[in-house]
């Protein structure tokens, strides 16, 4: 409400879009945690390493000028994008119901329990 308020956020065409996506953060081959995804990967030379990485889906408030995140909820391990995403939106639409009036993602997102959230 503050950055509608102020000016620093514009609507695009009338509505207020929010964004949600899965982006991938913090690759290692060394450094790892009990939340870290895990991926062996080939090197030149036919080299297998394992990569160590977050995941994270976050739900961002898109203007014509700009953006920013307004909340991010990490994809754990042994689950996907969609699951770390109905978390999300299911916080995003509880705490900021007025935020936004739309919502676009990915194909991904087609997803009948993403819908009925919305």
């Amino acid at each position: 409400a503050k950055a509608r308020k102020s000016k620093m956020l514009a609507s695009c065409y009338g509505m207020w879009v929010g964004v949600v996506d899965g982006h991938e953060q913090i690759v290692s081959p060394y450094c790892k945690c009990p939340y870290c995804k895990s991926r062996i990967v080939t090197k030149k030379g036919g080299v297998k390493e394992t990569q160590y990485y977050h995941e994270f889906t976050t739900f961002i408030l898109a203007g014509p000028k700009i953006s920013f995140i307004l909340d991010i909820e990490p994809i754990l391990p042994g689950e996907g994008e969609i699951s770390s995403s109905y978390r999300l939106l299911s916080r995003v639409c509880k705490n900021y119901p007025k935020a936004f009036s739309i919502v676009i993602g990915d194909g991904l997102y087609l997803k009948d329990n993403i819908f009925f959230l919305l």
